[in-house]
């Protein structure tokens, strides 16, 4: 980045910055004729250096182009608009109709559609510009810029409309007092210099500027205004003129200076497209014998390439050695006629000859031509010696036959000399199609292929004007008009001269290196400067239609002025009638409480009805009294405040204040008052409507959402007002902690309800929208919600929908993690003594079943010993009986 770039971005920063300003400033004081007007002035300077400083930004070329184009849209309609401030700011506001607006607007729109439509027809330009890149800026060239004819339409209306607002400045400010002309001459002086800055690329001035200068004289002339507006005062108030000028000097004055300006703009854009027109034929030319030179070099070193390849061969050269030693070696010959054969078809050559040491032709594809010309043949000696590959000239083969080129190979086998080969070349074949083939459409245009023979050019292609010109047409180094001779004198250049037919021509000279020839690509003058003549005919009959249109339509308003002049005279007092009319009525009915009073002494003039309903006084008691003595302002310094404001504004509106009733009641005012002059004495008129009741309302008001904010801020459970996808618009301290999110988190919109809401969960709150949604309110209901740190938190919700365009919920929660968690708590307890029941169970019933096996056991035995003890008694009292029968 250079100083240029530098100083190029702060004037685009300036610009910025300034209109900005001024555009503010405008708006501030929209009470001053032409100041809405001004404003757009600004705002479109703004936007029209912010285009430019776009593209030299830009990431591409094609962007580049992209916003300077755009830049048009502003560059089209500031004139107009800017015509529009000087119309109503030079107090002829009436002069500007919708109609006239309209067509106006005309040209600018229709200058929109060409421009962005130029690839179908090329009106706007012919070439367009284009951009050179130093470091990360795009500089526009204007000066290699083609216009089209309607570029032409465009600069002369825009420059005509410029022409026009700053002789409509001149005549204002011949009728202005003294003490205003210094804001007319600031504005007219800041306006000149932004549109002479922006002329000096439009016509090609400035060319070698490392910048486009528009945008340092937007800055300077916005810089200009900038002052206007605080040493003299711009846009304070209104143009007090002390006289009338005769509507004829103003007619006139405007018919010179709007032909003076379209007649130099036609002129100054005459000349600028004719240069760079000329420029651009130059470049074509220049480029188009850069091209064909280039082809050449390309085809030579094929040709050289094509040669190195059988030099580098070494089975090659093995062959030509069996050829060159053993004459009669049929398979040898049969094979290097192949070899031969085989180049020439694959590579297009006339033909290949091979010939041995002494230059005698061995062999030769085309059996037509036993014999090469003498050319080559004293090469031999050279190819003996040197061992290097020669590029042979355009020659005849022999007189009156074809012309051809050739490049002779040596053949060397371990440093032997056996011969050379000869690759016949036809120019017809690609030399001679290249060089009569041109890139562009022209009649004229024409490549041309020279050398030199002594002190003589000659010409060594076919021409496209005369025939049988190759080798044949020769003219005197000499002849210093002919552009050819200049080629070969080494001038590398693009110059005027005449032709091998004596006719004027322009023509790009280049030599082609490493080779004898030079290359010269022409076109007849004529044709060149045809679309010039065309486009200055063009231009003439524009300027003319443009002259004719000023002329009618100055002529025409001129005409219409006088007409309507006493109409307008008679329609002004009916006007005026009916407008005192009207007020009067929307004074007298008015529901607001209006009040007149002299600004020289503060005395009431009139009050309206509402201003004695509202106050409580009578008419007698105002009306002629001085206001403060009324006593109606609850605070005067308020008051006093109020008229100083109007001191320097000229207005206030909508200022709020407390007043006083007759009867000592407090009410809430909204004030609006301005200056006016009635019949010729400086007036104050006051509007106050009674705002008491809304001002009870918006306390009232007040009161409710303090009382809800301190609700909200309470804590006592978390309150959420969210919507329905998820994004959350407030929350209190107890709903962020339970969901664990900080307050700066909240408020980088970082907590999303539905992110941290688990999936098992959402087809509850899914449930609950609809509920609300339909019902406006839906069952409370648990879910959870996942913590930044991974743990869970159970909730209980409750949700209600929230009137309003956008769809919001309010949602109360509460914190029952706890209480889940002692649930869980008594689960499990419940669940461990039902196992261990269970567990008791079993191993009581393990028991008893093992007691009862016992108890089983035990029975038996004692059955058992019962009967064996009645069997023992059974028996032993069977004993004691037989004992007893035994004696």
């Amino acid at each position: 980045m250079n100083w240029a770039h530098v100083f190029y971005v702060l004037s685009i920063l300036t610009v910025v910055a300034v209109s900005g300003f001024v555009a503010d400033y405008s708006r501030r004081h929209h009470h001053t004729p032409g100041s809405a007007a001004f404003m757009w002035v600004s705002i479109i300077i703004c936007l029209l250096a912010l285009l430019e400083g776009l593209s030299i930004i830009a990431p591409t070329k094609a962007w580049a182009l992209f916003w300077f184009d755009l830049r048009f849209l502003c560059l089209a309609t500031l004139p107009l608009v800017w015509l529009v401030f000087v119309v109503q700011f030079a107090g002829q506001a009436s002069w500007i109709t919708p109609r006239r607006l309209a067509l106006l607007f005309l040209i600018p729109t229709v200058t929109q559609i060409v421009i962005w439509t130029n690839t179908l027809h090329g009106l706007w330009v012919i070439k367009p510009v284009s951009f050179r890149q130093e470091g990360l800026f795009f500089i526009a060239q204007t000066a290699l810029r083609v216009p089209g004819p309607w570029m032409l339409v465009h600069f002369i209306y825009s420059y005509a409309l410029v022409i026009a607002g700053l002789t409509l400045l001149i005549l204002a400010w011949i009728r202005l007092a003294h003490r205003d002309r210094s804001r007319i001459f600031t504005i007219g002086m800041g306006t000149l210099i932004m549109a002479v800055f922006s002329v000096l690329p439009s016509f090609g001035f400035l060319n070698n500027c490392p910048f486009n200068p528009l945008v340092p004289g937007q800055a300077a002339g916005m810089i200009i205004i900038f002052w206007a507006t605080y040493r003299h005062q711009f846009l304070h108030s209104p143009l007090v003129f002390s006289k009338e000028q005769p509507a004829y000097v103003i007619q006139i004055t405007l018919f010179v200076l709007l032909a003076t300006g379209i007649i130099t703009t036609g002129y100054f854009y005459y000349r600028n497209y004719e240069k760079n027109y000329r420029t651009e034929v130059e470049n074509t030319l220049s480029s188009i014998a850069e091209l064909k030179v280039n082809e050449i070099i390309q085809w030579r070193n094929e040709r050289l390439s094509d040669a190195l390849l059988l030099q580098k061969n070494i089975v090659f050269a093995q062959l030509a050695k069996r050829v060159m030693d053993h004459p009669g070696d049929a398979d040898a010959n049969k094979l290097m006629r192949h070899w031969l054969s085989q180049y020439k078809s694959v590579y297009l050559y006339r033909n290949v000859i091979l010939m041995d040491a002494e230059g005698r032709v061995r062999q030769s594809v085309v059996n037509e031509s036993p014999q090469v010309c003498g050319e080559i043949q004293q090469l031999i000696p050279e190819l003996r010696q040197t061992g290097k590959i020669v590029f042979l000239d355009f020659h005849r083969e022999a007189k009156n036959q074809r012309i051809s080129l050739a490049v002779v190979n040596p053949i060397i086998d371990n440093g032997r000399f056996l011969g050379a080969v000869t690759l016949v070349i036809d120019p017809n074949l690609y030399l001679y199609p290249m060089l009569n083939r041109w890139p562009t459409p022209g009649k004229t245009a024409e490549t041309l292929l020279v050398r030199r023979e002594g002190d003589e050019v000659v010409f060594l292609n076919e021409l496209k004007f005369q025939k049988d010109t190759a080798l044949n047409l020769r003219f005197p180094l000499s002849r210093k008009n002919l552009p050819a001779a200049r080629a070969i004198l080494g001038e590398d250049m693009v110059m005027e001269g005449i032709d091998y037919r004596g006719e004027p021509v322009v023509a790009a000279l280049r030599a082609v290196p490493d080779s004898p020839w030079f290359m010269v690509a022409r076109m007849d003058r004529e044709e060149i400067y045809a679309p010039i003549r065309q486009h200055l005919l063009l231009m003439i009959f524009m300027v003319c239609v443009f002259l004719f249109g000023a002329a009618a339509v100055i002529w025409i308003f001129w005409q219409r002025q006088r007409n309507v002049f006493y109409r307008r005279e008679l329609d002004s007092a009916r006007a005026l009638q009916a407008s005192e009319e009207k007020f009067r009525k929307a004074f007298m009915t008015s529901p607001d409480a209006i009040l007149i009073t002299r600004w020289q002494d503060g005395r009431v003039v009139s009050v309206n009805s509402g201003f004695l309903q509202i106050t409580g006084y009578t008419r007698e008691e105002t009306e002629g009294k001085p206001v403060a003595a009324l006593d109606i302002w609850e605070n005067q310094d308020h008051r006093l405040k109020l008229v100083e404001k109007i001191k320097a504004d000229g207005q206030i509106i909508n200022a709020e204040a407390r007043f006083r009733k007759k009867d000592g009641g407090v009410f809430y005012g909204l004030v609006s008052a301005s200056r006016l002059d009635l019949n010729g004495e400086g007036h104050l008129i006051s509007i106050t409507r009674d705002i008491t009741d809304r001002i009870r309302s918006e306390d009232a008001l007040r009161t409710a959402h303090e009382r809800l904010r301190r609700f909200f801020n309470s804590n006592i459970m978390g309150i959420v007002i969210a919507t329905a996808d998820g994004g959350v618009a407030e929350a209190n301290d107890y709903y962020l902690n339970m969901i664990g999110f900080s307050g700066e988190e909240f408020r980088a919109g970082r907590i999303d309800w539905r992110a941290i809401t688990p999936p098992e969960w959402l087809a509850a709150d899914e449930k609950a929208i609809a509920e609300v949604r339909r019902d406006g309110i839906c069952s409370p209901y648990e879910k959870q919600y996942v913590r930044p740190d991974g743990t869970r938190v159970d909730v209980f919700l409750a949700v209600t929908g929230l009137p309003g365009e956008e769809e919001q919920l309010a949602a109360f929660a509460l914190d029952i993690t706890d209480r889940k968690r002692a649930e869980r708590e008594v689960l499990r307890l419940n669940e461990d003594l039902e196992e261990r029941v269970a567990k008791r169970t079993g191993e009581l019933a393990a028991k008893n079943a093992e007691l009862e096996r016992f108890n089983r056991v035990f029975v038996d035995r004692e059955l058992r010993m019962r009967e064996l003890k009645a069997t023992i008694d059974e028996l032993e009292r069977k004993i004691a009986a037989l004992q007893r029968d035994v004696p």
